[in-house]
């Protein structure tokens, strides 16, 4: 069974079909420019363009980069800030024809992926999945359930951890992934505060 997803990022808006019992793209994706300002009806046209190459009609699942309740955003973190408490479900929607769409935070969606079909699967206890692109997003799941919109990445350890000299930009070298087992990938500077934070 297809599905269809899009995922709307700082620099760029990518979609494709999705084949739900391999848990992988049922085609090449396809990818434009994110707009810049990345105004909810820019982004929209955006979406639209993506849905629109693959002539598809079904139901859209629509990643964010921000809290997603209800299908309403209500932080922009890499995207214009007119999308704070924007129905995104509905304009989304509206500016593909009409389909269903669901919207959901960026990072949890993977998450629930990567749960689902790949590192993650039947891990117990607390799981956290961190996704890197033009910012930090965080997928937290305790016993297999997720917690939705923890996003840990936008404020980084400074909301646990009082700034110092040593942590300061330019004194700390940019994150360096590593790979470990089952091909996930961890960084080391700054998680220190994030971990502890996250623990239950």
């Amino acid at each position: 069974m297809n599905v269809f997803g899009v995922d709307i990022g700082g620099s760029g808006i990518k979609g494709a079909p999705v084949d739900l019992e391999r848990g992988d793209l049922a085609e090449e994706r396809h990818k434009v420019l994110t707009p810049h300002p990345a105004t909810p009806d820019a982004v929209a046209d955006g979406v639209a363009e993506v849905v629109a190459h693959f002539g598809w009609t079904g139901p859209v699942g629509i990643t964010f980069p921000g809290v997603v309740t209800g299908g309403i955003t209500r932080t922009a973190a890499n995207v214009d800030k007119g999308w704070i408490d924007k129905d995104a479900a509905r304009l989304l929607g509206d500016r593909i024809g009409g389909s269903p769409v669901t919207v959901l935070n960026d990072a949890d969606a993977a998450g629930v992926a990567e749960m689902t079909f790949g590192a993650g699967r039947g891990r117990k206890g607390t799981v956290i999945m961190l996704t890197f692109g033009t910012g930090i997003g965080s997928a937290l799941f305790v016993d297999g359930r997720l917690v939705p919109n923890t996003e840990l990445g936008p404020a980084g350890p400074a909301r646990w951890a009082s700034p110092s000299p040593a942590s300061s930009p330019a004194a700390s070298p940019a994150p360096r992934p590593t790979s470990t087992r089952a091909g996930s990938t961890r960084t080391r500077p700054g998680c220190s505060a994030t971990g502890s934070a996250a623990r239950p």
